[in-house]
């Protein structure tokens, strides 16, 4: 998929956002492209920041020394975010919550939709928890089977 012709400005401006200071969350972010006529949704702008090899460090967003990172291979993220996984539970028929150390639930949530699971209908991250939704409870199970094979096995909450 070509990327549209406002990709690199909106990219340029996320940088020039974070290098200014103290931006927190995805939504001030977002918040603060906005006030600067660049609108974006949150998907985009997770994608943006993985791109652009973002990383959240204290809490706080900065530009990668790198600069930015190639697209992900071999169906992962183009940073190995497993060990930021705490543990995972189902939540009702539909629903399986993911806990991760603090600041990198979005990272992980784009781990997971470069899997491309179909079992997986969505996610949505946090700073340090994401939902994953599935269609059913077999979409559910098979979801699970899937977070086991990538993360290891779930880790409960006691």
């Amino acid at each position: 998929m070509l990327d549209d012709p406002n990709t690199g400005t909106r990219r340029q401006a996320i940088l020039d956002v974070i290098a200014r200071g103290d931006v927190r969350t995805q939504d001030q972010l977002r918040q603060e492209l906005e006030e600067r006529g660049v609108v974006t949704t949150q998907a985009t702008l997770s994608r943006d920041l993985a791109r652009l090899g973002v990383d959240k460090i204290k809490g706080r967003y900065c530009a990668s020394d790198t600069g930015p990172r190639s697209a992900p291979s071999a169906g992962r993220a183009a940073i190995d975010v497993r060990p930021a996984v705490l543990g995972f539970d189902p939540c009702g028929p539909n629903l399986i919550l993911v806990r991760t150390v603090p600041g990198q639930a979005q990272s992980v949530g784009v781990d997971i939709d470069a899997q491309n699971e179909p079992a997986i209908a969505g996610t949505v991250a946090g700073d340090d928890t994401l939902f994953l939704a599935t269609r059913d409870a077999a979409d559910q199970a098979r979801a699970l089977r899937s977070l086991a094979s990538w993360y290891g096995a779930p880790h409960r909450r006691p």
